[in-house]
């Protein structure tokens, strides 16, 4: 983890970033996991590279869509043709987007953790909160099974008191397993708004 990956902080600039060890924490996702589909992806930040890949999408479906042409098919057999193939292109551009965010939040350089469960078939142990005026499920993800060795850095945001936020961020270790934890303060600028 280096300046450049960690420029955004919460609590406006006062706040902490979290490095860890990238293997050990897969390994734990996937150990946690249950769900049909699991998977972990670094998120790529490319405008072009997507809508690229959504346009070659589309265009193979041009191929697709008047393949029932003249093939004396009945009409029940076109439009349940019609609808797998709508559903195809909407489940594959949907899978695309999920692995891109736009070039603004390059800096981010996030790293996705997905589980895809059945329709109807909520997790055990989902949880709710709020975001402006939406409702967010999510699942919690228990990093600390990684291991003992998982937390690999907490970086100090730019605005905070280093004093404090050491003092806070020391204590915090206390409280886990976490070992050899590097502490330090970001040195990149920050204007608090």
């Amino acid at each position: 983890m280096d300046a450049q990956r960690h420029r955004a902080y919460a609590d406006n600039g006062r706040g902490y970033a979290l490095g860890f060890d990238s293997v050990a924490l897969e390994a734990a996702f996937v150990r946690q996991a249950d769900a049909p589909i699991q998977k972990s992806f670094p998120v790529t930040y490319n405008d072009t590279l997507l809508t690229d890949i959504q346009r070659g999408i589309i265009e193979k479906m041009f191929d697709l869509i008047s393949l029932p042409r003249g093939k004396g098919l009945s009409e029940d057999a076109i439009i349940g043709y019609m609808a797998e193939l709508h559903s195809l292109s909407t489940v594959n551009a949907l899978h695309a987007g999920l692995h891109f965010k736009h070039e603004a939040y390059a800096n981010e350089q996030e790293y996705r953790f997905m589980q895809v469960h059945p329709p109807g078939n909520q997790p055990l142990g989902t949880k709710l909160r709020t975001r402006s005026s939406s409702s967010i499920r999510y699942l919690q993800f228990d990093w600390k099974s990684a291991g003992k060795d998982v937390l690999k850095k907490i970086v100090i945001g730019p605005a905070a008191d280093v004093e404090r936020a050491t003092a806070f961020a020391k204590d915090s270790l206390l409280l886990t397993d976490q070992q050899a934890v590097a502490i330090a303060r970001s040195v990149i600028p920050y204007r608090a708004t």
